[in-house]
């Protein structure tokens, strides 16, 4: 089945469409495929984890490794581009601030923010 992701027009001419189409992609497979990619993960305690760490090393580039304790998992080893993946697809995470935890330049990026001049009557709304 072909899934297409519709960007909006504004995004077409940037070089950011792919990337995001990408992220959205590996996130609805993700979600779609959860049991398959959880099928990829090799488990292992994490005594056997500790003794044979240099044969994980090397899994880990294959495929992220669970390491287990007490029969629950505790961590992932990852290789290098599986963490790199990781990272991408947090910077298109949505944050959420406190309002008294907001950084200083998104709170003036807020503040003058203006929408499209035929909505002005809704821009006197923000200023009062």
């Amino acid at each position: 089945m072909d899934q297409r992701v519709r960007v909006p027009p504004a995004l077409e001419q940037t070089s950011v469409r792919l990337d995001i189409q990408q992220a959205l992609l590996y996130s609805a497979k993700s979600v779609k495929c959860g049991k398959a990619l959880e099928a990829n993960v090799v488990k292992v305690t994490a005594t056997e984890f500790v003794k044979n760490f240099g044969r994980y090393r090397e899994e880990a580039q294959r495929a992220p490794v669970a390491i287990t304790s007490h029969g629950r998992t505790t961590g992932y080893f990852l290789s290098p581009h599986e963490f790199a993946e990781l990272e991408r697809l947090r910077a298109y995470e949505r944050r959420a601030y406190r309002i008294e935890e907001l950084p200083e330049d998104l709170f003036e990026a807020i503040m003058n923010a203006r929408m499209d001049p035929r909505h002005d009557h809704l821009n006197m709304l923000l200023d009062e």
